[in-house]
């Protein structure tokens, strides 16, 4: 059902045993569909891009859901998941792995301005918030190790994140086009700005990077950041003392 723009309903046969990659990819009309219990795999970017998508249900079969699976779906409020699955449970409408240990993804178009993510979460994975519409500020708890590949891409309304304190890893593109981002300060712990961080954020202003930084990857780390006046650097950071910012007209 690849790009079937204008289909607004199917119905999933009894007996189905995998969405496969892509299924329903970019079917920008599908409010919900109903997938039956029996389903063991969705498919990597099966419902990518289904921007009227409201709210899915997991059911207990399912054992393995691929990564994107609701990338740009900017219309989900909910993912709920049938409390007799052994893979993954939800929270307010959040899709995490069972043991809440892992949070997979929070829905785009989730009307909540604030959240905090539970404590215990210990990873965040790829993608999880991106595209999300309403979200102002994000709370991680200290146990939170590690942010995956734009997590936080695209994430318009973003202003705010407060970042564990010892965070050991943020992968590539976490913020980009986060485009009301103003200020963030980098945890003491990670090593290595990345690749495209902060690209596209047009609003940041500050900067702050921690003595444990010892390497900033050249590849448009602060590409578009039109607004920056300030890359604060801690002055026990044997690598760098500072930075120039981009001239602003």
């Amino acid at each position: 059902f690849y790009e079937c723009s204008n289909l607004t309903d199917v119905t999933l046969p009894e007996g189905l045993l995998r969405i496969e990659d892509n299924a329903f990819d970019s079917c920008s009309a599908l409010p919900g569909l109903e997938i039956p219990n029996g389903v063991t795999r969705i498919g990597v970017w099966a419902f990518w891009n289904c921007s009227s998508l409201l709210s899915i249900t997991i059911p207990a079969s399912v054992t393995a859901i691929g990564g994107q699976t609701f990338l740009e779906c900017t219309a989900l409020t909910d993912i709920c998941v049938d409390p007799g699955n052994g893979n993954f449970a939800s929270r307010d409408g959040v899709l995490f792995d069972k043991e809440v240990k892992g949070l997979r993804c929070y829905p785009a178009g989730k009307p909540d301005t604030t959240y905090t993510i539970p404590e215990g979460v210990t990873w965040i994975a790829d993608n999880a918030f991106s595209y999300c519409r309403f979200l102002t500020h994000v709370v991680f708890p200290e146990t939170v190790g590690s942010l995956g590949n734009t997590v936080f891409q695209n994430a318009t309304a973003l202003k705010e994140v407060t970042l564990p304190s010892h965070m050991s890893s943020i992968y590539p593109s976490a913020f980009e086009g986060c485009i009301a981002l103003e200020n963030i300060k980098i945890p003491e712990g990670i090593k290595v700005v990345n690749n495209f961080l902060f690209r596209d954020c047009t609003s940041l202003k500050t900067v702050t990077i921690p003595s444990s930084v010892t390497s900033i990857v050249d590849n448009e780390v602060f590409t578009n950041c039109s607004s920056l006046i300030s890359i604060d650097v801690h002055p026990d950071n044997s690598v760098y003392c500072f930075l120039t910012s981009p001239k602003r007209s």
